[in-house]
């Protein structure tokens, strides 16, 4: 848990929210080192350049695809 959620437009549930966040440190400490590793998890340099290749690899994958579907036809 990375944060607190409320629904759009409900001003009441961001201000519970920030009330929530102002008054226990422990719940922003909390907040703030599951938001770090999750970025160092997810938004690292090698995740991604994989997340990339595996973007390009599929891009290639499916104009492959398209390209013998045309030539069967």
């Amino acid at each position: 848990e990375t944060g607190l959620l409320f629904p759009v437009g409900e001003e009441a549930a961001l201000a519970e929210a920030l009330r929530r966040l102002h008054a226990d440190p422990a719940l922003r400490q909390r907040f703030a080192a599951a938001g770090l590793q999750r970025i160092r998890e997810s938004f690292s340099l090698a995740r991604t350049v994989a997340n990339y290749e595996q973007l390009f690899s599929d891009l290639y994958q499916q104009k492959a695809n398209e390209k013998q579907r045309r030539q069967a036809v």
